[in-house]
């Protein structure tokens, strides 16, 4: 509802609350003072007649007395005049309109007003006037007032109380929506308008209120938050510019840096090999001994083996996703990556063992997810030089999401060993592509980037926890099969 229309009903419920307090407090009022001059009218009226009754009847002329009462209500036609005697038994003439309990007061010679309903007419107004008879019975004279000249001039006066406050209130109406619509509602519907044109970004209008008051206060500080909104977008446009500029330098910055590392450590990890089986080819070019052919033959093949290694953990980088297979049986996975380093184990007598909790099925390839887990291994085992202890643990748990912290249960993996450990910094570095802290031709730095990134491919995580001379623990998060 527009504020205009709220403020006019508002004011006209107000002004016809006010004026029907107003009418009921002047109704009842004129009800009370009515009914006050009334009964003080016929107690006058009745004393008067009574004190003349009563002389007529002291005298003994007692047909004397009711000639008057008769003389009197034939004169007053609005009113009825009766003698009344308080002990007559009801259906008497001269028994009183009202109950005997309610006469009481008329022995003590005091009056008596009161309001009843007869059935033939309507609401009256009684007096009872107490008068001295001759006897030991009680008399009074009753008169009886109909109040519906009364109740007519109260309803015309109510009537016209309504009609004036609804006269006002629609003048008051009238005048109030006339004015709201021109010192309010026009002036807000240009604000609304210059809110939604700066909403849509059109910054170069302006409002320019000639009104001198709140609301003209209110247009000229939005022309200057207008002004202020069109100056922040032009720098922020410069800015943005400038920014989108600089990102893009850095990022081809950051492309030559990635090319030049992937030559460094092509050129260092191919080249020492290339020069071995060149050596040795020249080797069995020019001996012609037979006996130290298949010797430098056995070299060559393992230099080859070598470059083809690195050949392929470039090519497990560049092409990795996810396969066609969706579920693996992470516990049957860690046994035989286990038994397939074995080998390596003896070799740096370091002691393996496997903690596993049932059967734990992951939405995971098994060929990739054994990648991961022969990564993780041998990280774990080049990091136990002299001898260690290894430990794969396989479980299934509740687990929240690194990115959307969601909870959902996980198969987890954690490859933990007793080696060197890591500085604060390594970690931060551990997964990066070509980032590595062994010799030269000892590793290409892209094992456990592989593994980050088909663990990522799956909807899992990795993470990292390492204390220098206190080992290192890489845990892998998968969703478990029937996990959300």
């Amino acid at each position: 509802m527009k504020v205009t229309r709220r403020f006019t009903l508002a004011l006209i419920g107000g002004i016809l609350v006010v004026h029907a307090a107003s009418a009921a407090v002047l109704f009842v009022r004129e009800r009370r003072v009515l009914e006050s001059n009334l009964s003080r009218d016929a107690r006058v009226f009745g004393r008067a007649l009574g004190h003349a009754v009563e002389q007529a009847w002291t005298s003994g002329n007692e047909a004397r007395a009711m000639e008057l009462i008769r003389y009197a209500t034939e004169q007053e036609s609005h009113v009825t005049l009766r003698w009344v005697w308080l002990d007559a038994p009801p259906g008497d003439p001269h028994a009183p309109a009202a109950r005997a309990e309610a006469l009481a007061p008329i022995g003590l010679g005091r009056s008596v007003v009161l309001r009843l309903w007869p059935a033939e007419s309507g609401e009256t107004l009684y007096t009872y006037v107490p008068v001295r008879a001759p006897g030991r019975r009680t008399g009074a004279i009753e008169i009886a007032d109909p109040l519906g000249d009364e109740q007519d001039y109260l309803r015309e006066s109510v009537v016209n109380s309504v009609v004036a406050a609804l006269a006002l209130a629609a003048i008051c109406g009238g005048l109030t929506a006339i004015l709201g619509f021109r010192l309010i509602g026009r002036p807000v519907r240009r604000l609304v308008e210059h809110a939604r044109a700066v909403g849509r970004g059109e910054l170069g209008t302006r409002l320019e209120l000639p009104a001198r008051d709140e609301l003209g206060t209110l247009a000229a500080e939005m022309d200057q938050m207008t002004v202020s909104l069109e100056r922040a977008r032009g720098l922020l446009e410069e800015e943005t510019r400038r920014r989108i500029a600089t990102v893009e330098q850095l990022r081809h910055a950051d492309r030559l840096t990635s090319v030049g590392q992937l030559a460094s450590g092509v050129a260092h990890e191919l080249g020492t090999p290339l020069n071995v089986i060149e050596g040795h080819a020249q080797l069995i070019r020019e001996d012609s001994r037979a006996a130290t052919a298949h010797e430098h033959a056995q070299i060559i093949t393992r230099q080859c083996k070598r470059m083809t290694t690195i050949i392929r953990q470039l090519l497990d980088f560049a092409r990795r996703g996810r396969s066609g297979e969706d579920v693996a049986d992470a516990r049957e996975v860690a046994r035989e990556t286990l038994r397939m380093v074995e080998p390596l184990l003896r070799k740096q007598a370091i002691e393996a063992n496997l903690e596993d909790h049932g059967e734990v099925l992951a939405t995971i390839g098994a060929h990739q997810l054994q990648q991961v887990l022969v990564n993780l291994v041998v990280n774990a085992i080049h990091a136990m030089p002299t001898g260690g202890e290894l430990t794969l643990k396989v479980e299934r748990r509740i687990a929240a999401n690194l990115e959307d912290g969601r909870e959902a249960e996980r198969a987890v993996i954690t490859v933990e060993d007793t080696g060197e450990g890591m500085a604060p910094e390594t970690v931060a570095r551990v997964f990066e592509p070509f980032f590595t802290t062994k010799d030269v031709g000892e590793g290409t730095g892209l094992g456990l980037s592989v593994a980050f990134g088909i663990v990522k491919d799956h909807g899992g995580w990795l993470e990292v926890r390492s204390e220098p001379g206190r080992g290192s623990a890489f845990t892998c998060y998968l969703p478990a099969r029937g996990a959300a």
